[in-house]
């Protein structure tokens, strides 16, 4: 068994040299083992972690080296062998075809594992030169923004290229003009400042802003809300002066409304019963004078009570 592995690995390196490969490595008859960096009698064991660990010490991109065509061939050479020792135990190893099953299940459940972990932002669209993010109709809506940005661009170089060939202007030239172009805006802003500053301090003078209503007269007084914004202070003064009411005040207002309405109609009734009418038509002695009262001041108290809730 050990013999036919070292013949495999005189394979794979004349392999490589057939190839066309220039591998700078003096290869010995335990070659394919230690570029896995594995023993022979612990091949089908340690041949996955072997190449592994192998692939982790010479792939390029993980590596500083100072010969990166070496380094490279290196990690070619380990991935060959790996392959075809493992293609070797396949198919004249039936011991261990169980271990290699295996493996390559356990391989191909981890390129299905890079595939369906793969970030969002890392993939390509074909379509729309690849820009945008989203679902298609958002990447056709960035594409088209992105399409007027890149239009208006080429229609402004358009035009500083025309405006340079034809007045023969460098950048500096053009800088200047737009610097002189700005100063000059700047001053017509200022100017119209003090035009309105003049005509304030004018009315002033001539008393237009004597008139007017609370003058004189010190701010209102607000009550400040420590834990709220100006601006929902601001909507919530709004809405009272609009009328709005929430809806638990307008319940109660409610119920007071229809409590008040049930005072009244025991009052009408007591009002219009047998002892209210001889009250109002003959002279009733004290005792019925003051079973009147009583129910007046029962009134009272009920529609204090009503109001205060």
């Amino acid at each position: 068994m050990y013999h036919k592995k070292t013949l495999l690995a005189h394979f794979v390196v004349n392999w490589w040299r057939r190839s066309g490969q220039t591998f700078r490595y003096n290869y010995n008859s335990k070659t394919s083992h230690s570029l896995v960096e594995i023993q022979p009698k612990e091949l089908v064991k340690k041949l996955r972690n072997g190449y592994l660990e192998s692939c982790r010490r010479t792939h390029p991109d993980l590596n500083d080296h100072q010969n990166d065509d070496t380094n490279g061939e290196e990690f070619g050479a380990i991935k060959s062998a790996y392959h075809l020792l493992k293609e070797y135990l396949r198919t004249k190893d039936n011991e261990n075809k169980e271990y290699l099953k295996a493996v390559e299940e356990k391989e191909e459940e981890e390129e299905e594992n890079k595939e369906k972990h793969r970030v969002a932002q890392h993939r390509q669209y074909l379509s729309m030169d690849g820009v945008g993010f989203g679902t298609p109709t958002e990447r056709q809506k960035f594409f088209e923004k992105h399409r007027l940005m890149k239009a208006t661009d080429r229609v402004n170089e358009f035009q500083m290229n025309k405006i340079k060939s034809d007045y023969d202007l460098s950048e500096k030239d053009l800088i200047s003009i737009k610097s002189s172009k700005l100063q000059r805006d700047a001053k017509v802003r200022q100017g119209f400042e003090r035009l309105v500053e003049d005509l304030i301090q004018e009315s002033i003078a001539r008393g237009e802003f004597d008139n007017l209503p609370g003058y004189g007269k010190p701010l209102k007084d607000r009550p400040e809300y420590p834990y709220l914004d100006t601006t929902t202070v601001k909507l919530n003064e709004i809405l009272i002066n609009n009328g709005f009411v929430p809806e638990w005040v307008l319940l109660e207002q409610l119920q007071s409304m229809e409590d008040i309405s049930y005072l009244r109609q025991t009052l009408q009734v007591e009002k219009t019963s047998d002892e209210a009418l001889k009250y109002f038509e003959t002279q009733l002695d004290e005792a019925h004078g003051g079973a009147w009262s009583t129910k007046l001041d029962w009134f009272f108290h009920s529609v204090k009570h009503s109001s205060k809730t």
